[in-house]
């Protein structure tokens, strides 16, 4: 049973969640370009490896203020705010549960390869030849085109995944992944709410709810429910964390056979294990976020270069003479003047002024000063983060390699890409990076989705020059997504993020382009712990090679209707994400 303590965490993440604020329609407000700088470049220092035990190294920070004046074009009061945060930082590092570390970009998580790490992916490496072995003879015996994808994705979440119309649900929970296996479990097709509901009210120790709201959602016979009519989302896999911190399976990993992979299944939970000190500092931060470090204020920032028309009204009223360069708006007559009272005030002083001229004079003479960082201030994040032992959690897992030859050394650019749906109700993304050989830039890029559906820029800002000319100074080229920087993937590398953060993996190259190289990964898509979704512990498998005991070599076969049916769900997916906040594809430009 969950702790207190634990519980105080499931409370926390709920409330996170009340408005679907770290699914899909999750957004923040732009970050001007000044603290872009000052979050790029402190990212740039926390890159560095033990930064935190060189940060109080007077000639190590002398060296970091030259580089980071010079590549982010920093002033001195600049510097001075990175090194108060990067000593905030350097703390919260040292309070971490299991050797996790703050990475170079804001709420992303990272643990680096050590002893036990590198035997849990020599571990990892072993078990996955098996899988690796059967995908490949699969390939060649059930797939027509018979070269090897780039790109191999051995488990695939949108393989078999939950069809709420057409799918059984077991009567009962199983107990083990094996127990998924039984043919005899009894099985009901009846109306789903009813199905879950007698569920809820017979499920073991008590342990959560199913997500009533999300069943009603995703069984909705509208064409309207999901993108494309779909009627299906991805299925996860039951993981109960330990009070000791360990984890176990609990149900079956859709599309991984749990007998022909039992030792695999082993691996796969410790390094389930891995992320949960991870998961745990992603979900304080998720409920502790930081405040601007710059902010932008009109009067501040925007200084005229010449005075303003109300001093000029003053000068003439008062019959003092205008500065020599205000001749330059003399005219000969009274001219129609679109704000109505300009002409004929300055006529009845004796002056004739093209107030239309000086105002675009002024505009013109504008000059932006970019604001100086806030005082430094840290969040009300305690040091210690959220416990996530004795918790039941639950996941979808995806392993892929990307495979480069000597006949195709390089990668293609990934597309930025959220993860999953609404339905599937992600809260954080887990990736271990268990096997990187022989590739150089190897890079996973961050933005964050910003302002909403329509964001409006503030009137104090528009109402003197045009939205365009105003806003480029200030946020750059910003319409709905801000790059936020990227991390470098390393073999035995774990990265954990909150999953309002788009990614995508830059192309990637061979150092050696004689020889072949990799990059392998598994991935866990893990579901918002604060409710309990429909998983393989009550839905059996539906893979018919599954219940062909005598030849499990073949278990990874899937077949043409299911491949079919994954394709149709990734486009599915595909096309919501476009939709997310309006334009998905519209990123950000920080010009300098």
């Amino acid at each position: 049973m969950a702790s207190s303590d634990n519980k105080l965490s499931l409370d926390a993440i709920s409330k996170l969640f009340s408005n679907n604020t770290l699914f899909e329609s999750f957004s923040n407000d732009p970050k001007i370009r000044a603290e872009i700088r000052l979050i790029k470049a402190s990212a740039f220092i926390r890159s560095v490896p033990e930064w935190a035990e060189q940060l109080h190294d007077e000639c190590k920070r002398q060296e970091w203020t030259v580089q980071i004046k010079e590549l982010f074009k920093l002033a001195d009061k600049d510097v001075e705010y990175i090194f108060e945060e990067l000593g905030y930082y350097a703390q919260l590092n040292a309070s971490s549960v299991d050797g996790e570390m703050l990475g170079a970009i804001e709420g992303v998580w990272i643990r680096g390869t050590s002893g036990n790490n590198c035997e849990i992916a020599e571990e990892l490496k072993k078990n996955v030849a098996v899988l690796e072995n059967d995908h490949a003879n699969a390939l060649v015996n059930n797939i027509e085109d018979t070269c090897l994808a780039a790109t191999q994705v051995l488990v695939d979440p949108f393989l078999y995944p939950l069809d709420t119309i057409n799918v059984s649900i077991l009567t009962a929970p199983i107990d083990s992944p094996e127990d998924s296996l039984n043919s005899e479990l009894a099985r009901s097709n009846k109306d789903w709410i009813q199905a879950i509901a007698d569920l809820n009210r017979h499920h073991p120790n008590n342990v959560g709810n199913f997500d009533k709201r999300m069943i009603t959602h995703m069984a909705r016979e509208d064409s309207e429910s999901l993108p494309g009519g779909f009627h299906t989302c991805w299925l996860p896999t039951d993981f109960y964390v330990n009070d000791d911190g360990s984890v176990s399976i609990k149900s079956y990993i859709n599309n991984l056979h749990p007998t022909r992979y039992a030792t695999l299944y082993q691996t796969i939970s410790k390094v389930f294990a891995k992320f949960v000190p991870l998961l745990g500092q992603v979900a304080t931060d998720a409920q502790y976020p930081r405040s601007a470090r710059a902010v932008f204020s009109r009067n501040e920032c925007y200084v005229p270069g010449i005075p303003s028309l109300q001093k000029v009204a003053t000068l003439v009223h008062q019959g003092e003479p205008l500065p020599e360069e205000y001749y330059r708006f003399e005219i000969s007559s009274n001219a129609y003047r679109p704000n109505g009272c300009g002409s004929n005030f300055y006529g009845a002083m004796g002056f004739t002024f093209d107030e239309d001229a000086y105002l675009e004079a002024w505009e013109a003479a504008l000059t932006y000063n970019e604001p100086a960082p806030l005082p430094f201030s840290p969040s009300e994040r305690p040091m210690a983060p959220f416990c996530m032992h004795g918790l039941p959690l639950q996941a979808s897992v995806e392993m892929f390699n990307v495979n480069l030859t000597s006949a195709n050394p390089k990668s293609i650019e990934g597309e930025w890409q959220a993860v999953g749906r609404a339905e599937e109700c992600i809260f954080a993304v887990g990736l271990y990076f268990y096997d990187v050989e022989n590739v150089a830039s190897a890079r996973l890029m961050f933005r964050e989705p910003i302002s909403g559906k329509e964001y409006q820029y503030p009137e104090e800002i528009v109402d003197f020059r045009s939205a365009h000319d105003a806003i480029t100074p200030i946020w750059g080229k910003c319409i709905y997504s801000q790059d936020v920087g990227g991390a470098e993937i390393k073999s035995g590398g774990y990265i954990c993020y909150p999953n309002y953060y788009q990614t995508k993996m830059p192309p990637f190259e061979l150092v050696d382009p004689t020889k072949a190289g990799h990059v392998k990964c598994i991935a866990f898509y893990i579901t918002d712990p604060s409710s309990r979704l429909v998983s393989t512990e009550i839905v059996p498998p539906q893979q018919p090679s599954w219940a062909k005991a005598d030849d499990l070599s073949s278990v990874v076969f899937a077949d043409k209707e299911a491949i079919l049916q994954s394709n149709g769900l990734k486009a599915s997916h595909a096309e919501h994400n476009l939709s997310i906040n309006g334009h998905f594809n519209i990123t950000v430009e920080v010009t300098e």
